[in-house]
């Protein structure tokens, strides 16, 4: 949590602790790496809300699309404007002898096959690097 980049704000109102949401900025973009909302607090608007605090051009990462919960994910995300990039992800395991997971990438607005480059080496050199000192 002492690096420049990351950002974790605790999400709340006049009812008290709504939710959570990290994020990695760098120069020329921003890593979303975790939003949660309280689930009792869902459908209130607030998550809605608390990605405009995000800044722009923005990149997060979801699971493909298998069931309700995860269309229900890809949908909300869309509302909110951010579009799904047909570039392969895949995020390593944060811990050895865990298989990696291959993950969505999603935008607001829409990166360029550039842009999602820059992203693969800014994720593998922030957050990533990370994974080996748990």
């Amino acid at each position: 949590m002492q690096d420049a980049a990351f950002h974790c704000l605790l999400l709340s109102d006049d009812a008290g602790f709504a939710g959570l949401l990290t994020f990695w900025q760098w120069e020329s973009l921003t890593y979303v790496e975790h939003f949660a909302i309280v689930p009792s607090r869902r459908g209130l608007g607030l998550g809605h809300q608390a990605l405009q605090l995000v800044p722009l051009p923005a990149v997060l990462e979801i699971e493909p699309v298998v069931n309700t919960i995860t269309a229900r994910r890809l949908s909300f995300y869309e509302s909110c404007g951010y579009v799904r990039l047909l570039q392969v992800h895949v995020q390593l395991a944060y811990q050895s002898g865990q298989p990696d997971v291959a993950l969505w990438l999603l935008s607001r607005p829409a990166l360029s096959a550039a842009e999602v480059e820059e992203f693969e080496q800014l994720f593998h050199g922030g957050p990533m690097r990370y994974r080996d000192e748990a």
